[in-house]
């Protein structure tokens, strides 16, 4: 790495990947995904609590066959008890827009990795998401690891260095699975035979849907459709809002903090009415608060 370089992850999940694999801290820089229309779900109709759909998101995990049960269970609910809501799922071939994804009272969100910038989109768009619980997740994304994601073992690999295999020391469990550098890791650490689902659990906690105080979970179709008739969509759209305008703000002010820092000498133009400052701890690395708090593992 050349010492003008400035290294930083968009996913809290690659940060913690990369410390375990190179034992370099990289600094988390979330996405906050500006090409969405942002606050698009605070101008859809609000009516009696709101429109009466609810969206299936469009994720691997609708067309799974674990998809298509959930689904077909949370319909038989639905109408088994006369509620007034309708589940809305993807058609094949056929992709909304903003907007079409907006005006939705909420949206099931259930992802097929740790991260996916569709996370990053719904919270700019500003829709109430509805995600399982870990008792849930954590099997089927146990499932789609073996054969894709951020820990199959196509992703598996680190550097032999002593600064490396000192931060992989900090980890309970290897980011991947499924290889022999992953068993040999996992028994030296005492967790040998099948510890699938207690590696993607750890994991997971780095999860975006897991980090987020936004994101209501649910551990049961009663309770999700307890939460859907009770959500007061107006207030949680304007949760979403302002959570999003802050980190917005924050992850500009890293940029503005660091791009000169890349492109050009000190005296390089900057927006007006911004002062040139000092180099920002957020990207410098060591031990600031602000890398503790978003890169290292959780105890």
């Amino acid at each position: 790495m050349d010492q003008g370089d400035v290294f930083a992850a968009n996913v809290a999940a690659k940060s913690a990947k990369y410390r375990y694999q190179t034992g370099r801290l990289f600094p988390l820089v979330p996405s906050i995904a500006l090409y969405v229309p942002a606050g698009a779900a605070a101008e859809a109709p609000d009516e009696g609590g709101g429109p009466a759909t609810v969206l299936l998101y469009r994720t691997a995990f609708a067309a799974e066959p674990a998809g298509k049960v959930f689904a077909a269970q949370l319909r038989r609910f639905l109408l088994s008890r006369s509620v007034p809501l309708e589940l809305v799922e993807p058609s094949e071939g056929v992709w909304l827009d903003w907007q079409d994804v907006a005006r939705h009272r909420a949206v099931l969100y259930v992802p097929h990795d740790l991260h996916l910038m569709s996370f990053s989109e719904l919270c700019a768009l500003g829709v109430p998401m509805f995600t399982p619980g870990d008792d849930y997740l954590v099997p089927f994304l146990a499932h789609v690891f073996t054969m894709y994601g951020q820990l199959c073992k196509e992703t598996a690999g680190q550097l032999s260095t002593e600064e490396a295999r000192a931060a992989q020391a900090l980890f309970p469990y290897a980011p991947h699975f499924d290889d022999e550098a992953h068993t040999a890791f996992n028994t030296a650490m005492g967790h040998p035979g099948d510890v699938l689902l207690e590696q993607v659990r750890y994991w997971q906690l780095y999860a975006d849907v897991s980090r987020s105080a936004l994101v209501r979970r649910f551990d049961s179709i009663p309770q999700l459709v307890e939460q859907l008739l009770a959500l007061r969509r107006g207030e949680a759209v304007e949760s979403l809002r302002a959570a999003q305008e802050a980190l917005r703000a924050e992850v500009l002010d890293i940029y503005r903090d660091a791009l000169p820092q890349l492109l050009g000498p000190p005296d390089l133009p900057i927006r007006r009415g911004h002062r040139r400052r000092a180099p920002s701890p957020r990207l410098a690395g060591g031990t600031s608060r602000w890398l503790r708090e978003r890169c290292m593992p959780h105890g």
